[in-house]
């Protein structure tokens, strides 16, 4: 016998024999609704009424249930997942629940500010002293090395230059006149003292300055001339100053006094941005800098939240403006005029106990 199937749009399928039939059942093609007449009636009824296949859909509708059952239990697992993570947690940390925030004072807040600044004061010296190595190494490349013989007009320590500089200096003593017998002693009986007419040498602590040079200065210019460290040489003819960085006998460094102060004002920007990034990274990622850590205080905002990077950096910014007063509005008001205007609040780590 044959079969015409209905499905559920009213389309017809078939004629289709037994084994057809049963196969679609198995693929769930043909369910206990599906409409189905035998090709010589014409009569429809559910699948459910025919007795052939009566142990296939037993088959499907257990399998069917399987399958919808594992499916329920996944979407219930799925939306308890989403639902606890979609859920804001409560905070309840052992902090707030033993203890009350207690604004730091102004010692506490002070002695952290001092430890920062010793870090940021060693950055200083660090990127400093790079400044001055450079310096030194490009004074040896720039210092006029062809000069073979030091002009006299340059030498700070001949006759003639000493007398000038001892009208303007304290006067290097011989140690044998200090000695020397004073008035009313024998020379002022007429007797003539042996003198020495070459002046004695300082020691190399001894550095003079030559603002009156007629070029610029050059290796020779060192301290067997009267020249050291920080010794300043102005070329008349030019109008450029010049420090020395070095004294060294007949390898002098020296080096443009604007050249200098160019490189110290460019060191000074990335520096100002070392230290504003080191306060908002600080404060925005560890609510706290090296020195509040170490006296157990960190910043929170007004009702003890974390503080995200731009309010820690306009926090920065207004620290360094407002900073100075804080004292007197720790005072007044338990916190800092930059706390105040930027909404946080520094307290201690431990805070106080509740009653």
């Amino acid at each position: 016998m044959k079969y015409i199937i209905k499905d559920i749009d009213g389309h017809e399928h078939g004629p289709i024999d037994e084994e057809t039939l049963a196969k679609w059942v198995d693929e769930d093609r043909v369910t206990a609704e599906t409409q189905i007449r035998s090709e010589m009636l014409p009569r429809w009824k559910p699948a459910s009424q025919i007795k052939l296949l009566n142990e296939r859909l037993q088959e499907q509708a257990a399998r069917r249930q399987k399958t919808e059952s594992s499916f329920e239990k996944t979407a219930k697992l799925a939306t308890t997942f989403k639902q606890q993570f979609s859920q804001k947690k409560e905070k309840n940390t052992t902090f707030v629940q033993r203890h009350k925030p207690h604004d730091a004072g102004t010692m506490r807040r002070f002695y952290a500010w001092i430890f920062d600044l010793l870090l940021i004061g060693a950055a200083v010296l660090t990127v400093y002293a790079g400044v001055l190595f450079y310096a030194y190494y490009h004074a040896g490349m720039v210092t006029e090395n062809g000069i073979a013989e030091l002009r006299e007009e340059d030498n700070l320590l001949g006759s003639s230059q000493r007398a000038a500089i001892s009208s303007k200096k304290s006067p290097v003593v011989n140690a044998d006149s200090a000695h020397a017998p004073l008035s009313g002693s024998s020379a002022s009986s007429g007797e003539q003292l042996p003198q020495d007419k070459t002046p004695a040498k300082p020691s190399a602590k001894h550095t003079y300055d030559n603002l009156e040079a007629n070029g610029p200065p050059y290796t020779l210019a060192d301290m067997d001339a009267g020249y050291g460290l920080g010794s300043k040489w102005v070329d008349i003819n030019s109008g450029n100053a010049y420090i020395c960085l070095s004294g060294k006998p007949g390898n002098a460094r020296w080096v443009q006094q604007k050249y200098l102060k160019k490189l110290v004002t460019f060191a000074a920007i990335p520096l100002v941005l070392l230290i504003i990034f080191y306060y908002s990274f600080c404060y925005g990622y560890f609510a706290q800098t090296f020195g509040m850590w170490y006296w157990g205080i960190f910043v929170t905002k007004k009702n003890i939240e974390e503080v995200y990077f731009f309010r820690a950096f306009i926090y920065t910014l207004t620290m360094f403006v407002f900073g100075i007063l804080t004292p007197a509005f720790i005072y007044l008001c338990d916190r800092g005029l930059h706390d105040l205007l930027v909404g946080v609040r520094v307290i201690e780590v431990a805070g106080s106990t509740k009653d």
